[in-house]
């Protein structure tokens, strides 16, 4: 018996010491165990955006020819924040001579510190765009990204501090403002139309005037345009000189020319002319007016990828 009490003791005590090891064991293990915490990072909108961190988002823009000849410019945008930042792709504007928006649509987020490229931001986008002052945006003037450096290929956010690119754009856009005045009054048909009261025009002198307008429009709609000068014609036919459309002094030069020499592709798939209204400004020029000349004689206001 006495044996029998001495072995239950020391397995008993054996037990014990194996329980506190285990016990030190598990608690040496979960406390060695670090916690790791994941914190998601959610993107901001870049024009929601403090004037501090959006300085240090750089944008570099990118005209080229893609396969198909044709125009279309890029940006690489550089996050040089802490933050993820998404932008809305539709929402980037060129402003020239009349406002473009992106092709492309939907978000993009940039994570902080890193690069993006948009591809084939704009396209279809005609070269002669650089040859005049231009603001490149993000929903509006408030969000300027870049100036367009004439003549250029690449331009980027870097010459927001341009002196001479920001007083030449607002000087273009004092006259962008004016022409486009204009065009909307044209397109009203308040420019060559008989202010005088035509309301005792008799049924018979308006049938008349109807049959004279119809015949008209048949004859011209059967017009053959087989040139570029020919096409610079039959627009200022229809709308007088180019100082009278623009309402400049002759001394300025405004004058009709074509974008090239041979008929370019429309919006529609056709082939036509395209004849511009060129006024010179200094060593560049502006193109506030624009047709599209078909071969068959008719005429469409815009450029040919709106026609």
């Amino acid at each position: 018996m006495k044996r029998k009490g001495i072995l239950f003791t020391v397995i008993m005590a054996l037990l014990l010491v194996l329980t506190g090891c285990t016990s030190q064991s598990k608690q040496s293990t979960k406390s060695s165990t670090p916690t790791v915490k994941t914190t998601k990072i959610e993107a901001k909108a870049y024009d929601s955006l403090s004037k501090s961190d959006r300085a240090k988002v750089k944008f570099t823009f990118k005209y080229y020819l893609d396969d198909t000849s044709a125009g279309v410019v890029s940006v690489e945008i550089n996050n040089r924040t802490d933050k993820k930042i998404s932008f809305d792709q539709s929402k980037f504007i060129f402003k020239g001579s009349h406002d473009v928006k992106a092709s492309k649509k939907g978000n993009v987020t940039v994570s902080p510190n890193k690069e993006m490229t948009i591809k084939r931001l704009f396209t279809k986008v005609d070269s002669s765009f650089f040859e005049e002052s231009g603001l490149l945006v993000y929903r509006n003037d408030n969000f300027k990204l870049a100036y367009v450096e004439q003549n250029t290929k690449v331009f980027s956010s870097d010459n927001l501090t341009n002196k001479t690119l920001i007083s030449g754009y607002k000087e273009f856009f004092v006259h962008r403002a004016a022409w486009d005045k204009q065009k909307a009054d044209y397109n009203k048909g308040i420019y060559g139309n008989d202010s005088s009261d035509s309301s005792s025009d008799t049924t018979d002198d308006n049938s008349e005037s109807q049959n004279q307008t119809a015949t008209q429009t048949s004859s011209d709609s059967k017009n053959v345009v087989n040139n570029e000068e020919e096409a610079e014609a039959l627009v200022e036919k229809q709308n007088g000189s180019a100082g009278d459309v623009t309402e400049t002094d002759p001394d300025i030069g405004a004058h009709y020319t074509s974008y090239s020499y041979d008929m370019v592709d429309t919006g529609s798939g056709e082939r036509a002319y395209w004849v511009r209204i060129a006024i010179p400004m200094g060593d560049v020029s502006s193109y506030p007016f624009n047709w599209t000349v078909f071969p068959d004689g008719r005429v469409e206001q815009g450029n040919p990828s709106d026609n």
